[in-house]
């Protein structure tokens, strides 16, 4: 009962070797597409004794090259081949097969398709009736065991994988749960550094001390976006892209990270990669993936990047690959030369904060965040490791067919941001963040009307006698949302511009309507360059007409 799907068939075909009195037996599963066997397993005798195969990495060819059971799959039938010279000239024997003198094959079939061969070959005189009758029997007797032990593995990966994908998410919801008191947190820590930088006097070691306070800051905000990305929560901005091209751009800098004792090789596929995704997810992946490559691989050693496009049919993924839905993938795989992974925890490397490096070395949120990035795209991931020899990861991304985004490049410049007499009403609930927000936009010129609740910020557009240009609002509010105090304001406010800003997370925010209108938006924490800049957009062609 505990034996493999191979030692059963390995045991039939021992006994089917010995019952037929030949010296050779094989069975070989056919994929859908007749392409090369997925699995090959010979009789004890055969592996021991007298097939070399096992030394050549070929393997059989692809079925539709070769002809050798070209009549068997083409009708459905056993096939007997006692005639040696019309045997051994037919195509697709590879390297390092024994001589075949005669041959008996059966098809197994299920559900009206071919889904194994299993033969034997080599008796002493020639194979007839007697012995299809005997081998199909043996043969039928023991796929009905391999069919249920199929079923039992499946059955046994689908719960692990259930399982698994219940605790990662269990983790991303907790993730998902802090990170808006974080991001309020950090937002109030990085804004009142940034403004007792701005307005520091020269005291270098006030300063020294700050800009440490500023760094753990954005260190912090780092690790908050990492966890949101393995809770795939994080606020993403998808377009169509060629995954080469991307790869293409980003390999200088990858090549710096790595260092020079490390070869950086890239093998683009020739095929159309087109994906439909963030564009900084792939920097995220590729930075993760090659920096844990990187660390895998003590002094002088090779990592690959190579792209592809793989099609999964229904039957691949019913045989437990790694795409549980059929259809088209981009394949992108990162392979090193370095230490490998442990089999032990391999259940773990998804994890996060799960690390093997020591102490200050990592923080164990590297695969999880490539974890979360490819699964908020609908794709799928899996890796192989030899420990001492490589480790592989491979990313499936669904294939996309439209035309790629035109992205403005220019757009993505750094521009001055300068004052402005633009008066902007400020909303949010949280008190510390309104007197930082007011502080560092009053600093750059800006008049800020402030108000605690929604009702108040009405209160004071209904009140004010000048013209608001901008609303700066919280999106969960009590009272009410941003989004619903945006509409009122904009029946107040002539040509109002609206910027929401939140700590919540993606789906939280989507559910206040924030994203459907199209307005801007800003993720906390944000730097004060990154909030100036972003008034600037969203002002400056208003600005300059009513100045």
């Amino acid at each position: 009962e505990s034996n493999s799907v191979e030692e059963v068939l390995r045991a039939t075909l021992d006994n089917i070797e010995h019952i037929t009195e030949s010296s050779i037996s094989f069975c070989h599963f056919i994929r859908d597409d007749r392409g090369a066997p997925s699995l090959q397993i010979w009789s004890t005798n055969t592996t021991n004794n007298v097939c070399k195969m096992h030394q050549h990495q070929g393997g059989h060819p692809s079925l539709d090259e070769s002809a050798i059971w070209s009549d068997l799959l083409q009708t459905g039938q056993p096939v007997i081949h006692n005639d040696t010279a019309t045997l051994m000239n037919r195509r697709g024997i590879p390297e390092g097969h024994p001589e075949i003198k005669r041959e008996l094959v059966i098809p197994i079939i299920e559900g009206g398709t071919i889904k194994a061969i299993i033969g034997v070959g080599n008796k002493s005189i020639p194979y007839d009736d007697e012995d299809i009758r005997l081998v199909s029997s043996v043969a039928n007797l023991a796929w009905d065991i391999v069919v249920k032990k199929r079923a039992e593995q499946s059955e046994q990966k689908m719960q692990e994988s259930l399982q698994h994908a219940q605790k990662m998410e269990l983790v991303g919801q907790l993730a998902g749960g802090i990170a808006h008191d974080f991001n309020n947190m950090l937002t109030v820590i990085l804004g009142h550094a940034e403004l007792a930088l701005n307005q520091s006097s020269g005291d270098r070691s006030l300063i020294a001390d700050m800009e440490a306070i500023y760094k753990a800051g954005i260190r912090s905000a780092d690790l908050t976006r990492q966890l949101l990305a393995f809770a795939r929560k994080q606020t993403i901005m998808p377009v169509i892209l060629q995954l080469n091209t991307i790869v293409d751009n980003i390999l200088p800098m990858l090549r710096r990270l790595i260092g020079e004792s490390i070869t950086l090789l890239w093998i683009p596929d020739t095929n159309n990669t087109l994906i439909k995704i963030d564009l900084s997810q792939i920097d995220q992946i590729l930075v993760n993936l090659c920096v844990n490559a990187r660390d895998a691989i003590f002094g002088i050693g090779t990592i690959t990047i190579q792209t592809g496009l793989i099609h999964v049919g229904k039957s691949d993924c019913e045989a437990a690959h790694p795409c549980a839905l059929p259809g088209n993938y981009v394949t992108l795989s990162v392979t090193d030369t370095g230490s490998g992974i442990s089999q032990n925890i391999f259940p773990h490397i998804f994890e996060p904060f799960f690390t093997t490096k020591e102490v200050g070395k990592g923080t164990g949120m590297g695969l999880s965040t490539v974890y979360g990035i490819v699964k908020q795209n609908n794709g799928f991931i899996d890796f192989q490791s030899l420990p001492g020899k490589e480790t592989r990861f491979t990313i499936y991304l669904p294939q996309h067919t439209e035309q790629t985004s035109q992205t403005n490049q220019e757009s993505q410049q750094e521009t001055e941001v300068g004052s402005t007499k633009a008066t902007i009403l400020l909303v949010d609930d949280e008190q510390d963040i309104l007197t930082m927000c007011k502080s560092m936009l009053e600093m750059h010129g800006y008049t800020i009307l402030q108000a605690s609740s929604p009702t108040r910020a009405i209160q004071i557009a209904t009140n004010f006698k000048g013209r608001i240009n901008l609303l700066l609002t919280d999106v969960v509010m009590p009272e009410m949302n941003g989004s619903d105090l945006s509409i009122k304001l904009k029946t107040i406010c002539k040509n109002l511009k609206i910027l929401f800003m939140s700590a919540y997370t993606t789906d939280i925010i989507a559910q206040h309507g924030v994203f459907e209108q199209g307005s801007f938006f800003i993720q906390k924490p944000f730097s004060l360059k990154k909030l100036l800049k972003t008034i600037q957009e969203i002002l400056k062609t208003d600005v300059t007409t009513n100045d």
